[in-house]
């Protein structure tokens, strides 16, 4: 396995594990990825960018493709003459799912792993949506002489709304556009006298 840089103009060879790697997918940044090794029918992780893997609790399988959200927590992976698997804790448990035993030759997911499609060779493509959506949560903290607010990337087109009452539904969206980091969408505001609500909308 090669990693690369410069949009793929360079690669390096990963020579720290050598094996019959048939699918590989990645986090948004990078460092957290998963694996299929053809030979030992097996799924690994590497959080190091693949300087280092470990075997995952994924089954004895012939695994075709395998796809990650975003920031590496959620995978999926589908097995050619099986079921398709999926994992909520970056690997360490596997489910799975009510998708029919078939020819599964490839998987996606969404960056926020609710979202997942699958296809079969010779037949026909198969979606799934999480029954209980992912509420996304606003982290704020302290920030010099203002507060530091911030989401997950993926929900870049969500807006951020503020209101000093919870109680009314004049919410209006805060003018300040976000900077992504890190893969979250941060803004830094000033601290005003009086209570602040804030919330993510999407339009």
């Amino acid at each position: 396995m090669k990693n690369f840089n410069g949009s793929g103009a360079t690669w390096t060879p990963m020579t720290s594990t050598t094996k019959n790697w048939n699918a590989v997918a990645s986090s948004a940044d990078g460092n957290k990825l998963v694996a299929a090794d053809h030979n030992s029918r097996l799924i690994y992780t590497s959080t190091n960018s693949g300087a280092s893997w470990i075997a995952t609790s994924a089954p004895n399988a012939n695994w075709q493709a395998v796809a990650s959200s975003a920031d590496g927590s959620k995978l999926v992976a589908v097995v050619w003459q099986g079921s398709i698997y999926s994992s909520t804790d970056s690997g360490a448990t596997w489910t799975t799912n009510n998708a029919p035993s078939s020819q599964w030759t490839s998987v996606a997911t969404a960056a926020d792993g609710n979202k997942m499609v699958a296809v079969i060779d010779g037949g026909g493509v198969y979606t799934w949506k999480s029954p209980t959506q992912s509420i996304p949560t606003l982290n704020i903290v302290r920030s010099g002489d203002g507060v530091l607010i911030s989401w997950p990337f993926f929900m870049a087109d969500y807006a951020l709304e503020q209101s000093a009452d919870l109680k009314t539904t004049n919410w209006t969206a805060d003018a300040t556009i976000p900077i992504i980091t890190n893969m979250q969408c941060q803004v830094n505001l000033t601290i005003t006298n009086g209570s602040r609500f804030y919330r993510l909308r999407g339009y």
